[in-house]
């Protein structure tokens, strides 16, 4: 101890503070220098990004498209009320076909979105004249047309207790 005194001078210890200082803050010194222009592009990765790190307020307008987005990547707790709008999601679609319901039978019909559209709604219209038609079943998914995904489609069955045949427009309501 005796040695390191001995040495200890005025100049000995602000030199070493001084390079403590410079030591500790020269990171911070070229970070504040480094701006978007000196990184390469591409260069940063979501591996170096730590987790919720970038928000909304860091992304230029239209920055993050449809296509960049993970299937199932936002949901709707993730969205603030009133952020999204019917016209921003697409086009609604109504599709349809008869169904034709025998005299004392049961008939049925599924009418499928398009391939890339999604169901929203489906139902039938019985004709008001057709007192002996009642509706069994109307609802989506279940029963599937070959290549359909069981929930792009809907499904009614009818049945009709009178003495002649009727017909039932079967539809959906599908996102474009």
């Amino acid at each position: 101890m005796k040695r390191i005194a001995g040495k200890l001078t005025y100049s000995n210890v602000v030199a070493t503070a001084a390079l403590f200082a410079a030591l500790a803050t020269g990171g911070a010194y070229a970070a504040s220098k480094i701006g978007a222009a000196d990184i390469a592009r591409n260069a940063v990765r979501a591996k170096h990004i730590k987790s919720n790190q970038v928000r909304a307020t860091h992304l230029a307008a239209a920055a993050v498209r449809p296509k960049q987005l993970q299937t199932g990547a936002v949901r709707a707790a993730k969205l603030a009320d009133g952020s999204v709008e019917g016209a921003k999601l697409g086009d609604v679609v109504a599709r349809s076909e008869a169904l034709t319901v025998n005299a004392g039978q049961f008939a049925s019909r599924t009418v499928a979105c398009a391939t890339g559209e999604a169901l929203l709604s489906g139902g039938a219209d019985v004709p008001a004249s057709a007192s002996t038609v009642s509706l069994i079943d109307s609802h989506p998914g279940f029963e599937t047309l070959p290549g359909q995904d069981p929930f792009q489609v809907w499904n009614v069955r009818a049945r009709n207790t009178g003495g002649s045949a009727v017909t039932v427009d079967v539809w959906v309501l599908c996102l474009e």
